[in-house]
């Protein structure tokens, strides 16, 4: 319970649970326009590429976005309901 609670604290923003390598938000780790912040994203880096000497007329820049390997899949949950008029329907118990 201790080592969930730590993962969930540190890689789910104590919003969520970790599941395998990504985060399980919880219903109140929504922002207002309805996207997951419990597990925010990094930022990508645009920076001088260590490859490519820069000169005087050419520069080269490399964009970099490494994302780690836990917290970065989004889970999107639709609850869907729907009105009973017979208990009969089939398709409620698939």
């Amino acid at each position: 319970a201790f080592k969930s609670a730590l993962m969930s604290s540190y890689w789910c923003s104590g919003k969520g649970d970790v599941i395998d390598d990504w985060c399980r938000c919880d219903l109140s780790a929504f922002d207002v326009s309805g996207l997951p912040n419990c597990s925010p994203l990094p930022q990508p880096v645009l920076r001088l590429s260590p490859t490519v000497e820069p000169s005087s007329t050419v520069v080269s820049l490399e964009w970099v976005d490494v994302q780690p390997a836990i917290g970065t899949k989004v889970s999107d949950y639709i609850l869907q309901h729907k009105k009973v008029d017979e208990y009969t329907d089939t398709d409620l118990y698939t």
